[in-house]
C-alpha cells in the first residue's frame, strides 16, 4: 500500500496504514478501526466517511480523479 492508493478493506482485514475512509457499508458512514499496528493502542477508533463523496458507487469511485489535501502526519490518529 502506497500513499494515494485506493484500497478496499473488508471486515477483519489488517491494513498497516492510516487511511481516509471514502465509503462504508454502514448507512451512517462509520467504521471502527484498531490502530495498534500504528500507535500501539488497542481501543477502537471511530472513522467517518468523506461526506462529499460517500454517496458514490464503486464504479464512480474508480473513475474519480483529483488531489487530496490532508494534514501532515501526527501521532494523533
Amino acid at each position: 500500500v502506497r500513499p494515494g492508493d485506493f484500497v478496499k478493506i473488508l471486515n477483519g482485514e489488517v491494513v498497516p496504514a492510516d487511511t481516509l475512509l471514502l465509503v462504508s457499508s454502514s448507512e451512517a458512514g462509520i467504521c471502527y478501526v484498531e490502530t495498534a499496528n500504528l500507535d500501539g493502542e488497542s481501543n477502537l477508533k471511530e472513522k467517518r466517511t468523506v461526506t462529499e463523496i460517500s454517496h458514490l458507487s464503486t464504479g464512480q469511485l474508480e473513475a474519480l480523479r483529483g488531489t487530496v489535501t490532508a494534514e501532515k502526519p501526527t501521532p494523533n490518529l
